[in-house]
């Protein structure tokens, strides 16, 4: 309402100053031709009439007006052209550019709707755009809450539980990293390609993954190639959709299962950071690290100058962020070094010694010389396996120094990693704990003795005794 007022005082202005200027120029224009032109063309005709009395009458004529009677018409003729051509100039220019002017309102007019005309343009095709991804949005959701009905199928098969309250996935879970420890990764890999109806999941959820990136605001495309570019958000929406519904077991085995060859499928798990939330730890014995995981995690990073960072694939994990800050595999996991089995990491991070003796079970003195005064463990690499000897030392009453008169071999039963260390199991006997530290990488100890022992600490009844080739970290 405001603008409309503006524009009609802005139109009586115009007119006013119009109706102003016509008035003062026809004025102008009559005083000119009463004052001047008239005046001039009296006195020329005066001297018409005084050339006719020179002939019939007595010469009367005035005394500044000549008898030439053609000569005083030039005269007149070349007055009035000399007033009026400046003004005729004038009022030509003044034309001109108001002819100049309103061609640009009228070019100014035209812009402006053509303006008008490409904003509403725009707008449709925005309109058409947004209608046209409503629609392809819809036809996604049809086939991709399809496909998720037979994924979802597919995975209440494998977790479903028999009579024993065991599913499909337990077991191959125990049987790939529980009882496989010492296998390598790729055989390890190998034994879970032979499951066919877990592959067929894992086929299933790779194209849910590919239908993800490559339908959700994305114009056709036709070679059918991985893009880091759409709609970002939404499709971190629908992969969080598929990760709420993978339990951990099967996240876990999904990490081995793509940590090679499959660079398409590894790729999608990355840029999503699918693993964000899979836990590092052992699921089937608690409060133990799955070491297998911290391996198979740096052949993921190799992948990190593709992306966004390493590790990307872990996204904002709590559980990765705690693995960093308060176990000691931080500085391996920051490291470049790679390996191919968790044993091959064991030995070379954790078994790269001689020999290790820890005494401990200390037995009060008596006077028999048989009386076992020390227990302790002798633990050996030989041909590269882990040989661990009980032996026995008595107190020779004549001898004080210490000496073994009996050896028992143990066998090595599990061997599990925690925050601290690792923790050896035997068979039949108690277990066994190593601690890493700074200055000493490998410590061994009793399971009974305070997990916070300083390195300096050691009394008569527990000594430490560690021999290393070399600093293994």
């Amino acid at each position: 309402m405001l603008k409309i007022k503006n524009n009609m005082s802005s139109k009586i202005v115009k007119w006013i100053i119009a109706i102003v200027i016509g008035i003062v120029s026809i004025y102008g224009i009559y005083r000119l031709v009463k004052d001047i032109y008239w005046k001039f063309y009296q006195e020329v005709s005066l001297a018409k009439d005084s050339q006719f009395q020179f002939v019939n009458e007595q010469i009367q004529t005035l005394p500044y007006i000549t008898n030439d009677y053609i000569s005083n018409w030039g005269a007149f003729g070349d007055f009035v052209g000399g007033t009026l051509n400046p003004l005729l100039t004038f009022i030509s220019v003044c034309l001109l550019l108001y002819t100049l002017y309103q061609n640009k309102k009228s070019l100014d007019f035209n812009s402006e709707e053509l303006a008008l005309s490409r904003k509403a343009q725009q707008d449709s095709a925005k309109s058409q755009q947004l209608i046209q991804k409503t629609q392809n949005l819809q036809q996604f959701d049809s086939l991709f809450f399809s496909l998720l009905n037979q994924f979802k199928h597919q995975q209440d098969n494998l977790c479903s539980l028999n009579e024993n309250d065991k599913s499909k996935v337990d077991k191959i879970y125990r049987s790939i990293f529980v009882d496989g420890y010492k296998l390598e990764l790729e055989d390890k890999r190998y034994q879970l390609l032979q499951h066919q109806e877990l592959n067929q999941y894992f086929i299933c959820l790779f194209q849910l993954f590919k239908l993800i990136n490559m339908k959700i605001n994305r114009i056709p495309n036709t070679s059918n190639k991985i893009e880091e570019w759409g709609d970002f958000t939404l499709e971190k929406q629908y992969t969080n959709i598929l990760r709420s519904l993978i339990p951990p077991k099967l996240q876990q085995l999904l990490f081995l299962n793509t940590y090679t060859e499959f660079d398409e499928y590894r790729w999608y798990l990355s840029y999503y950071s699918f693993f964000e939330h899979m836990p590092f730890k052992d699921l089937v014995r608690n409060n133990v690290i799955l070491i297998d995981l911290l391996i198979i995690s740096k052949f993921y990073k190799l992948d990190s100058n593709h992306l966004y960072g390493d590790y990307q694939v872990f996204g904002n994990s709590i559980y990765f962020d705690k693995l960093l800050s308060e176990s000691c595999y931080s500085e391996f996991m920051k490291s470049e070094d790679l390996f191919f089995s968790a044993w091959g990491f064991i030995e070379n991070k954790f078994f790269n010694f001689k020999s290790i003796v820890c005494f401990f079970n200390s037995v009060p003195l008596s006077n028999l010389d048989k009386e076992i005064c020390y227990q302790y463990y002798l633990i050996n690499l030989k041909n590269e396996e882990l040989r661990i000897e009980v032996i026995d030392v008595f107190r020779n009453s004549l001898e004080p120094k210490l000496f073994p008169r009996s050896r028992e071999k143990v066998q090595l039963k599990h061997i599990l990693f925690k925050n601290y260390g690792f923790q050896i199991q035997m068979e039949g006997f108690e277990k066994l704990d190593f601690y890493i530290y700074d200055e000493i990488s490998v410590l061994l100890t009793t399971p009974n003795r305070s997990r916070n022992l300083g390195i300096n600490e050691t009394n008569q009844a527990d000594f430490l005794e560690i021999e290393l080739k070399e600093n293994p970290l």
